[in-house]
C-alpha cells in the first residue's frame, strides 16, 4: 500500500518481496552505518521522552492527589506539565526535556 501511495508521486519505487532481509541475501548493498546511527538517535531521543513523559506523568498525579486530598492550591502545581507537554507540541521545544538532557545519566545523549 506504501508502494502505491508513493507510486503517485515518486517514480521508480519498487516493493522488495522480503523487504530488507530479502535484499541483503540476495547480496546487494546495505548502507549499515547510516542506518546505525540513526537508531542510536533515535533510541537516545526515545529515551529521553519516556523521560520526559515519566516526569510528567508523575508531577501530574502528585499534583491531584495533593489537590483533592490537602489542599486545592496543589493542582495549580498540574498546570506545569501540562504546559510543558503544550509547549511542546506547539513549538517542538520542551523545558523538562532540556532539563532533563544536562542530567547526569543523560550525559551521553546527542
Amino acid at each position: 500500500m506504501a508502494c502505491q501511495a508513493l507510486r503517485r508521486d515518486v517514480p521508480g519505487v519498487v516493493n522488495v518481496y522480503g523487504g530488507t532481509a530479502a535484499w541483503i541475501r540476495a547480496g546487494l548493498e546495505v548502507e549499515k552505518e547510516s542506518i546505525q546511527m540513526s537508531e542510536q538517535c533515535q533510541s537516545s531521543e526515545t529515551r529521553l521522552r519516556r523521560q520526559t513523559h515519566f516526569v510528567a506523568a508523575i508531577l501530574l498525579v502528585s499534583a491531584l492527589i495533593m489537590g483533592f486530598t490537602s489542599n486545592h492550591r496543589w493542582f495549580y502545581v498540574a498546570c506545569l506539565p501540562a504546559f510543558g507537554l503544550t509547549l511542546d507540541a506547539l513549538t517542538g521545544f520542551c523545558p523538562m526535556t532540556f532539563i532533563l538532557r544536562k542530567a547526569p545519566w543523560n550525559s551521553g545523549l546527542a
